[in-house]
């Protein structure tokens, strides 16, 4: 008999339950997470002052935060009976009601030593200005780990009766169609109401149009489809360094293993300060050896010096829950099971994206007040509309009518447009503001990917053609005076030149500092910003610290063949 299963040591154990009940972490000062060990008999006075910390606790998450009845402050799981509990959990719901949030309740357990009961509240209210509480997500992973076929069961609530035939709604090319291989970057929309039940279609299997999602729910999550092809590489390095991302997921075929391809997605996603989560898809189609082989892979790499993350595999809805709470403030990297064939796993991913918070790091809410800052990341055409720009809101507040000036142009100068029209998620809405992914009809033709929109009255950004980083080698190679790379700052992509490398010679995994010289046209490029570089021998990240004034003589055009590099 082993010593962990002796029956003296089970009664001790039972004993000092009986004592002293287990703690978990004591009550956060800050964040979205309240403790509230009974609600019973509130007095007018103390309802109001409750009510004033449910509201701080929504905005310090993002209109979203969860409450944990039968705890108290200092984490002592107490428990209630369940008449208390009934009793709390009322006047938690008249709270709700007084604030205008939702509530939802997620989980019920007993207490450590089964004297009571605790509960797990989820609480949402829309901000204030907001339509909806958005979470953007990109799933990243090898070309066949099953990322467009699982965003598009997620979005249709349709499982894949056919292979390949899931994924053909959220193609856009007919090359995409044909090959069975994402070339571009496609987003499909998912939406919850308050109650964390999906908006996407009915039981009956009618599917909501775009529209109606944004208009049922109350949280949308964005789930961005990228190339995993390395043909369509320069796309993929493009997504990841969009600075509004909330979460990356890393798709893993069982079948495959964690492909090198994978492990180079992880170790750019942990080094840009993501919260990843990993998505083991294709279950169906591997035995239970092959399975464990797979997930044994995920944890080495995981826990590699590289990542050095805690993995948790997400077995039921009480991991998922806790994992939830805990994803941004905690290193912790869930690993979630799926097939879209079978649907196993489908749900706790549904459950997982429900609760996921939004990352407030870059969703300053102070920022709404501030001058406005649209970055340009997509142009196109349409036939009644003329130009339209999309890209994200960085700060401010655009309105239909609004007059705003866009550039840097061919001249490094700016040029005032009119905001005709704004659109959110294929939506028309009045405005858009910071934090906000939006589209603009503007008569402009000469938009293009890299600008910013910005006020009349404002003082004109400064722009570059030169920027000094820190930065470090993720991949191994070396970085010299003189490599040509592929830069992905911000909204900008563009050729550069390392200059002023210091130290003269770096390899991987050291730090240095270097001024990349754009070959093509001056940006606007903020300091603190986010930066990702390539080429075919070399890969890095780094920040930028500093910007330098365009020099407009001397300014050096790429030659064609990187011309139709850069547009691929």
């Amino acid at each position: 008999m082993s010593a962990a299963k002796h029956p003296l040591l089970l009664q001790a154990k039972r004993l000092v339950l009986a004592r002293s009940p287990p703690r978990i972490e004591p009550e956060p000062q800050e964040g979205n997470t309240e403790y509230k060990l009974k609600l019973v008999n509130i007095q007018p006075e103390r309802f109001q002052h409750l009510i004033t910390q449910m509201s701080w606790r929504l905005a310090e998450g993002g209109g979203e935060c969860v409450y944990q009845i039968g705890v108290a402050d200092d984490g002592a799981v107490l428990g209630l009976s369940p008449l208390e509990l009934d009793a709390s959990l009322h006047t938690l719901a008249t709270m709700a009601e007084a604030v205008g949030a939702q509530i939802t309740v997620l989980h019920q357990r007993p207490s450590y030593d089964a004297s009571g009961h605790v509960a797990e509240v989820h609480l949402r209210r829309v901000p204030e200005e907001q339509h909806f509480i958005d979470v953007r997500a990109l799933f990243l992973g090898d070309s066949a780990a099953g990322k467009s076929t699982l965003i598009a069961v997620l979005g249709s609530g349709v499982l894949e009766k056919e292979a390949g035939a899931a994924r053909l709604n959220l193609f856009r090319h007919n090359h995409e169609i044909l090959t069975g291989r994402t070339s571009t970057l496609n987003t499909e929309v998912l939406g919850f109401n308050g109650h964390g039940e999906v908006v996407n279609y009915q039981s009956d299997g009618d599917v909501a149009t775009v529209a109606e999602v944004c208009d049922r729910a109350n949280k949308l999550l964005h789930l961005r489809d990228s190339p995993g092809h390395s043909k369509y590489n320069k796309t993929t390095m493009r997504a990841l360094s969009d600075p509004q991302l909330d979460y990356v997921f890393i798709a893993v075929a069982a079948n495959m293993g964690f492909s090198a391809r994978a492990k180079e997605h992880l170790t750019l996603a942990v080094a840009l300060q993501r919260h990843v989560i990993v998505v083991v898809t294709k279950l169906d189609t591997c035995t239970k050896e092959r399975l464990k082989e797979t997930l044994r892979e995920v944890l080495s790499a995981v826990k590699s010096p590289s990542c050095e993350r805690v993995p948790m595999l997400m077995k039921n809805k009480e991991d998922v829950i806790s994992v939830s709470q805990d994803i941004v403030s905690n290193n912790i990297l869930p690993i979630v099971l799926t097939s879209a064939v079978t649907g196993k796993g489908l749900d706790l991913l549904k459950t997982m994206l429900n609760l996921l918070p939004v990352d407030l790091r870059h969703r300053n809410q102070q920022r709404a007040a501030q001058p406005v800052c649209f970055r340009v990341e997509d142009t196109f055409q349409l036939p009644e509309t003329g130009t339209v720009v999309a890209g994200q809101m960085v700060q401010g507040v655009v309105r239909v009518g609004d007059e705003l000036l866009i550039g840097p142009n061919s001249e490094d100068d700016f040029d005032s447009v009119v905001v005709k029209d704004i659109h959110r998620n294929r939506t028309p809405v009045r405005a858009a503001q910071a934090g906000e992914m939006a589209s603009f009809a503007i008569d402009y033709k000469q938009a293009r990917r890299g600008q910013v929109l910005v006020p009349v009255t404002a003082d004109l950004p400064a722009i570059c053609l030169s920027f000094r980083a820190e930065l470090i080698l993720t991949q191994p190679g070396l970085l010299e005076d003189g490599t040509q790379v592929i830069v992905y700052v911000q909204n900008v992509r563009q050729h550069a030149v390392i200059q002023d490398l210091s130290p003269p010679a770096l390899e991987v995994g050291q730090s240095a500092t270097a001024t990349f010289v754009l070959q093509s046209r001056a940006e606007v490029i903020e300091a603190g910003a986010r930066v990702v570089f390539q080429n075919e021998r070399v890969k890095g990240i780094g920040t930028v610290v500093c910007e330098s004034v365009a020099e407009t003589e001397g300014t050096q055009s790429p030659d064609e063949s990187l011309e139709l590099e850069l547009e691929m």
